[in-house]
């Protein structure tokens, strides 16, 4: 994986390690339950774009269908996030000064 990718794993996995209210018994799995997932918040503006809370987007995000939402299930949501947005236009603001408003003519009225 690239550098940026690498970087996206690991703040993947900060929010993980932040949502995760119950501590894990050895040999429980590390995996985030609907309660937790429910509280991550994706990196970035995606949060505009992913609702969590939306059943479809749970099922998909749920790879193994295990009712638990692992690092790889969430790996693999973010790959495939980018791979469904990465023809979106992407804007960028101008940093150029707008153009100065210039008043229309002033329409010259016949003398009566």
């Amino acid at each position: 994986m690239g550098g940026g990718s690498s970087r996206l794993r690991k703040i993947l996995t900060e929010e993980m390690d932040r949502v995760r209210t119950v501590e894990r018994k050895p040999g429980e799995s590390p995996a985030l339950k609907l309660t937790e997932i429910l509280n991550f918040t994706p990196p970035g503006d995606l949060e505009q774009y992913v609702e969590l809370n939306h059943p479809a987007v749970l099922w998909v995000l749920d790879a193994d269908k295990d009712g638990m939402f692992g690092e790889e299930d969430i790996h693999s949501f973010a790959w495939m996030m980018g791979e469904y947005t990465k023809d979106w236009p992407q804007y960028q603001v101008s940093r150029r000064p707008p153009l100065p408003f210039r008043q229309p003519p002033t329409p010259s009225l016949p003398n009566p």
